[in-house]
């Protein structure tokens, strides 16, 4: 949801690496559901967002919206042989780590999370081996693998060689603290409801997570100065209809 926010200012998402760029370029691997109720494949699926398999076609959507994704199936077809069997395990494995890693966008920077901290570092570790040039791993103590509203957040900055860690609470948002039953989605149907709404100005703890993650998002690559600021933008992308320009083109 939040690529939605941020793509509209200029940050392209998902896209290849490209030296001759002027612009940062950050990524996520978008799964079917494998080991949740709703993987984001079939989320975006439900919104009416064709998933191509072509990486011409990938490249493509991304020089005309700035925004594509990269569906891991389709780009790296070794990872349809192990669908099935995540599927029958219904627990996590290595591949929920491996995915952000084999993306094949070549992105320079990245926004990832993981659902607990010894994985965040293992994570943050392998991305500074890879060479990023900034990247932030977020984990949640309520156990999210993204920013969240309803407890602290531990965020690893892959900042070249080093690696910071920073503590990052709802009161750094200027934001209530919310209950996080409060996002509860069954299905893709239903997350696919919450996220038209959010986009259509519904207010509420979905619409401030999503506010939140991209103002994250946006400090990543430099686009705000405070946080504070990057909660404004993204507030406005949302309220100016561009957030939800950019579904529509994606359609």
């Amino acid at each position: 949801m939040t690529f939605l926010v941020y793509s509209t200012m200029g940050v392209p998402s998902e896209a290849k690496k490209n030296s001759s760029s002027p612009m940062p370029m950050t990524n996520g691997l978008p799964f079917r559901a494998a080991t949740s109720l709703s993987g984001s494949a079939d989320v975006l699926e439900t919104l009416g967002v064709t998933l191509e398999s072509d990486p011409n076609a990938v490249s493509e959507r991304l020089n005309e919206n700035g925004l594509c994704f990269c569906f891991a199936p389709k780009l790296h077809p070794a990872m349809k042989h192990v669908i099935g069997v995540r599927r029958q395990l219904k627990v996590k494995t290595l591949f929920n780590l491996l995915g952000p890693l084999c993306n094949p966008a070549g992105a320079t920077h990245q926004l990832l999370g993981t659902s607990n901290s010894k994985d965040q570092t293992m994570i943050a570790e392998a991305l500074r081996q890879l060479g990023t040039r900034r990247s932030f791993v977020v984990h949640a103590d309520d156990g999210q693998d993204e920013i969240s509203l309803a407890s602290s957040n531990t965020i690893l900055e892959v900042l070249g060689d080093r690696i910071d860690r920073k503590v990052i609470t709802p009161e750094d948002f200027e934001m209530p603290k919310i209950e996080l039953k409060s996002l509860y989605a069954a299905d893709p149907n239903a997350s696919a409801t919450i996220i038209t709404g959010i986009l259509s100005g519904q207010l509420g703890p979905a619409r401030n997570t999503v506010v939140a993650g991209s103002a994250i998002a946006l400090h990543l690559v430099e686009r705000c100065e405070s946080i504070g600021q990057g909660v404004s933008l993204a507030s406005q992308a949302i309220d100016s209809g561009a957030a939800m320009q950019k579904l529509q083109s994606l359609r």
